[in-house]
Formats: C-alpha cells, structure tokens, sequence
C-alpha cells in the first residue's frame, strides 16, 4: 500500500508540474502575439503618417501650381504656404506705401515733379543755396569768378538730381577743408618768411632795417604797380619768391647802389624804441587781417609798416610798398 500511496503523489506532482508548464507556455504565447499586434499598428501608423506628409507635401507643391507668371513664381518659391506668402506681399505693401519712389525712364511729367519735390530738388538750379564759408570777405563770394563756380556746381547738382540738403552738406564740408587748407598755407608762409628774416637779421644784425628798407625800395622801384602780382609768385615749393632771403640780399644791394642817399639824422634810443613797437603792433595786425581776409586792409597795414621802417631809417615812406593780398 505505501508504494501504491508513493506513485500517486509522484504522479500528482508530474501533473501539477505540467499544468504549470503548460500555463507558462501560453502567457508567453499571448504576450508573443500582443506584441506582434503593437508592432503592426505601430507599422500602420508609421505608414499613416508618411502617406499623410506625402499629401501635405503634395498639396503644398499645389498651391504654386496655380501661378502663371514666372516671376511671381519665383516669388513664391521661399513661401511654405500661401498665408506665408500672402504675409511676405502685405509687408512689402507696408513698406512701399511709405517710401519715395524714384520714376522709371518713361514716367510721367507729373510723377517726376512730385518725386523732385518730394526729395528736395530744386526746379531750378537757381534753387540751391550756398552759405558764405568764413574764410571768404562777403566781396570775394559775391565775385564773379566764384558765383560762375558755385552756378556751374548747382548745374550739375541739379542735372543728376541732387537735394538741396545733400548739396549744402557737400558745400559746408568742401569750404572747410578749403579753409583748413588756406590756412595751413598761410601759417607756412609765415613760419617761412619768419625763418627767412631771423636769418637775415642774424646775418646784418643792426643794419636789418636799413637793409631791408633799400630792399622794398628797390622792389618797388624795380616791379612799380605789377608789385603787388610779383609779391603772388611763388618757388617751386610754394613759398612767395620776394621772401627768399637771397632775393632780399640781393634787392638790398640794388637798393643801397640806386644812390638812395643817406638815411639821415641818427634817431635816439627812445624813438628807435617807440617805432619798434609800432612796427611790432603793425605786423601782428597784418597778421590778424590776413586771418580774417581782410586782404585790402593788410596791404594798407603793410605800406604802414614800411613807413615806420623807413622813419625809422631816417628817410620819406616808401611809395608803392604793398604786402600779400593773402
């Protein structure tokens, strides 16, 4: 009996053993085949969405099927869509309404005065202005020579179309640099007939005046009333020729053997010293006028000068001494 009550348990056990192999199997089955399932609807979807996105495509594609004209397509090209494009129009609409349009070749009369107007362009080149730089005398801007340049300039301005404003810019910033240039001129010219007369004073010491006073007189003699145009030429590198020191030299000696005569009584210390400086306040205005351009009232503070120089030497003034006329 026991080994007959032994079997059957081994026996219940194999079938509960295979029960539960069995169960194992077919929840793995039923899992195998749930995950088949997801797998296909994934795939589905997968496949859903592209042919989806082909027809978006499709039907993006489309919309510029419609247009006909070439250049319009071109437009469209950048556009993903017709509200994209319809966007990008509306912009430049926007933006054209507020801007000047310059007229084509064949415009209208009337569409190419209402652009002049609109960009400040003078019907006439009468209509440009031009401000007086600082470095003109109100005689030489209202002189025939420089009103035919500024009517030639307005001309021209007016045949390419230039506004008023650009052309007063231009003009203001021109006159500036042709100051600052006139200037710089001056100063050399000074700086070099200052060197030119410390070397000659080096050189004559006392006698400077003296010398320099036979000097003009023989200039003035020699040039007469084309003094004022010689006292204009200048050296190559532009420095005026009658502040050379050699030429001085030179017209010092002319002057003494023209058989000027003595140069009179001896002054005292007092007077020499008191015509020094009036000669000295006499240069500083010279140089004070020729900034401003009063050039006239320069060359009368000049024949001043010479005046006092020939007091001093003892002998008349100097007629016909004239200084630069810049």
């Amino acid at each position: 009996m026991a080994d007959a009550s032994g079997v059957t348990a081994q026996t219940q056990t194999s079938d509960t053993q295979t029960s539960q192999t069995q169960q194992t199997q077919t929840q793995a089955h039923t899992q195998t085949q749930s995950q088949q399932q997801t797998s296909q609807q994934q795939t589905q979807q997968t496949q859903a969405d592209a042919t989806k996105t082909q027809a978006d495509t499709s039907k993006a594609a489309d919309w510029r099927a419609a247009i006909t004209d070439e250049a319009a397509k071109k437009f469209a090209e950048t556009s993903t869509d017709i509200n994209h494009l319809v966007g990008r129009a509306l912009t430049m609409q926007q933006k054209l309404s507020n801007a000047i349009v310059k007229p084509g070749k064949d415009a209208k009369p009337e569409d190419v005065a209402a652009y002049r107007k609109a960009m400040d362009i003078p019907d006439d080149p009468k209509g440009y202005e031009f401000t007086k730089p600082e470095h003109l005398s109100e005689e030489e801007f209202k002189s025939a020579g420089v009103q035919a340049t500024l009517g030639a300039i307005a001309k021209i301005a007016h045949d390419n179309g230039v506004p008023k404003t650009a052309l007063g810019a231009l003009w203001g910033a021109y006159s500036q640099m042709e100051a600052a240039a006139l200037k710089a001129q001056v100063d050399a010219d000074k700086e070099y007939a200052n060197q030119s007369e410390a070397a000659l004073r080096k050189e004559w010491g006392a006698e400077y005046d003296v010398n320099k006073t036979f000097a003009d007189r023989a200039a003035a003699h020699l040039f007469g009333n084309k003094l004022a145009d010689v006292k204009q030429i200048e050296t190559k590198d532009g420095r005026f020729v009658l502040d050379h020191p050699d030429l001085v030299r030179a017209l010092g000696k002319i002057g003494r053997e023209m058989g000027e005569g003595t140069l009179g009584p001896v002054l005292t210390d007092g007077d020499v010293a008191a015509i020094d400086q009036q000669i000295t306040a006499s240069r500083a205005k010279q140089m004070e006028l020729q900034a401003q351009g009063k050039n006239a009232d320069a060359n009368k503070e000049y024949q001043n000068e010479m005046a006092l120089i020939a007091k001093k030497a003892g002998n008349k003034p100097v007629v016909g001494a004239a200084g630069r006329t810049h």
